[in-house]
């Protein structure tokens, strides 16, 4: 966006007022008029001197994949806003593009792979360049921010014993490794994390080291 142009008629006929834009056109580089929304939802992908067309892709297996990273982070009234959009996980300006969106998730390494779904890679960053991957769900699972409902640790991976202290696992490749055991939490969290990345495994920290 170059310039907001606020709320226009886009007809003289017309009755209702939408938001316009001074935008540059990725093909020729000319900064031109568009419709707000219609940028944004990936609609308009030149300008009229390009011959402006729609991007007519809105059967894509991918389309709705973008629709809803898009909603997450941008509608608070989605149901899992206040874990995106509300957190400041927001979509790169120029992902508001399907069709720019579409060729570089494409170009990700096992884009076309079976049972093989988009995932950012840092939780606490956007849908970027460099931040989004396909991962399989085992992959995504151990990418979790949220801890489990039945966690009373407050730690990933630590888990209370009956003798006060805290024991400590980490599940590898379908098995499940035992970390020991500790005087506190945050002790068994440090081992936890610290095995994460000298390994080098795709697990969420606690962030304590």
């Amino acid at each position: 966006l170059i310039e907001d142009l606020g709320m226009l008629l886009p007809k003289p006929d017309s009755k209702i007022k939408r938001r316009f834009g001074m935008y540059e056109c990725p093909v020729c580089s000319n900064v031109k008029k568009f419709r707000t929304s219609h940028v944004k939802d990936g609609g308009t992908t030149k300008c009229q001197n390009c011959k402006s067309v729609k991007h007519g892709m809105t059967n894509h297996r991918l389309y709705n994949t973008w629709s809803a990273e898009r909603d997450r982070c941008n509608n608070p009234n989605n149901y899992v806003y206040c874990h995106y959009g509300a957190r400041g996980i927001t979509v790169a300006e120029e992902f508001s593009s399907f069709p720019v969106w579409l060729e570089y998730v494409e170009s990700l390494p096992n884009s076309h792979r079976e049972n093989y779904t988009l995932d950012r890679i840092n939780n606490d960053e956007g849908y970027k360049r460099g931040n989004l991957r396909w991962a399989d769900q085992s992959t995504q699972l151990c990418n979790t921010r949220r801890l489990r409902a039945n966690n009373t640790s407050g730690y990933r991976g630590v888990y209370p014993l009956k003798d006060g202290r805290w024991g400590c696992s980490i599940g590898v490749g379908g098995k499940t490794v035992r970390l020991g055991v500790y005087l506190t939490a945050l002790e068994a969290a440090i081992t936890r994390d610290t095995y994460v990345v000298e390994h080098n495994l795709e697990h969420t920290l606690n962030g304590v080291i």
